[in-house]
């Protein structure tokens, strides 16, 4: 992968940041997405026996695919702050994102509910070890303007946009405001704000994916409210949502050249107990030069205590997940992973029946 070359630029949403990234082949980009990444807890003590390279050895062959991959950051990344009153707080050490970045991930969204675990401080913290290791970041900041801002990334001519937001966060004082470091929120009231930005963004870029935290822990199906936000999104024409929190791979909804849905794509790099949390799977979307999502596919992985791995022999098994959860979005996944929207296929087929039978005339 080409490092990220970031420039801080005015424009949508007032504050926007714009990367140059090298060109695909051919004139396709493709970007991976993956789940929740701890780089504490047992994860840290981990690393601190093992080498920050040690949880991606799995992944990072698989990750090399893609032009670009975008992770969920489960996790403060500091010295400093004091945890919050909280169940479970997360801390990581900054070196630890030394493998993170050397395994390809290019980009991460801090939209969730452990960003914030050792305070604003921390999360100010996290913002300087990630630039420092070239990881850019959506969905928090030092105010609302910076953590609602897109991320813009540039494969030559092609314009690919990135926004971060949560829709599960402890306390209201993790919301980010115009003088107060937090997170992007994507609760209901603050959809419009949400949709605020879409709209400012989505002039200057040719893709826009919003990646979202939201759902129940260990929900199998996405919440109606969730539904109803990402209709929200689709109807202000972004690319793909993306979803993460519920710990467990959910479905996908896949309509071909207009826009994709995955509603959570479960763990990563996490330590993993349950046979279904260590379920995951690499999403890769193509897209081309008119920013048209043109195939999308999942890569079955397994986690092996806490690194994820290529499935091989479970593979049938994550897919037939995916699988199940897919049908009733109208989606199906073939048996190599691919996401296939029926209603594309079947006008597909037909039009290449009438030009068989064109051809017979």
């Amino acid at each position: 992968m080409i490092a990220l070359v970031a420039v801080l630029a005015t424009g949508a949403a007032g504050q926007s940041f714009t990367a140059a990234h090298g060109t695909a082949d051919g004139d396709l980009v493709t970007i991976a997405f993956v789940g929740d990444v701890m780089l504490s807890s047992g994860v840290g003590d981990a690393i601190a026996r093992n080498g920050v390279h040690y949880p991606w050895e799995g992944a990072r062959p698989i990750l090399a695919r893609a032009d670009f991959v975008v992770a969920n950051l489960e996790t403060s990344v500091a010295h400093g702050g004091t945890a919050e009153q909280k169940q479970f707080t997360f801390r990581a050490e900054p070196h630890t994102l030394e493998g993170l970045a050397a395994a390809g991930v290019d980009l991460v969204t801090l939209a969730n509910n452990h960003s914030l675990d050792y305070g604003a401080a921390a999360l100010l913290e996290t913002l300087e070890h990630l630039a420092r290791n070239d990881v850019e970041h959506v969905g928090a900041g030092a105010n609302a303007g910076a953590a609602y801002a897109p991320r813009i990334v540039s494969f030559g001519d092609l314009r690919i946009g990135f926004i971060g937001v949560s829709r599960v966060y402890p306390y209201a004082h993790w919301q980010a405001t115009h003088r107060r470091p937090g997170v992007a929120s994507g609760y209901d009231y603050a959809i419009p704000e949400v949709l605020r930005v879409v709209d400012e963004a989505r002039p200057v870029v040719d893709a826009l994916f919003v990646l979202v935290h939201w759902g129940s822990e260990l929900a199998d199906e996405p919440r109606a409210i969730d539904l109803a936000f990402a209709d929200s999104l689709l109807a202000h024409n972004v690319t793909g949502v993306i979803g993460h929190h519920p710990h467990v791979l959910q479905g996908f909804r896949y309509d071909r050249d207009t826009a994709l849905v995955a509603w959570s794509l479960g763990n990563f790099v996490f330590r993993s107990f349950r046979d279904e949390t260590r379920m995951t799977a690499v999403l890769f979307v193509d897209i081309d030069g008119a920013g048209r999502i043109v195939g999308a596919r999942v890569e079955p992985m397994y986690i092996d205590d806490l690194r994820p791995r290529p499935a091989r022999e479970r593979a049938d098994d994550v897919l037939r997940r995916i699988r199940t959860l897919s049908a009733p979005f109208d989606t199906s996944v073939a048996a190599d992973g691919t996401l296939v929207d029926p209603e594309f296929e079947r006008r597909r087929l037909l039009l290449e029946a009438a030009t068989r039978l064109l051809r017979t005339l």
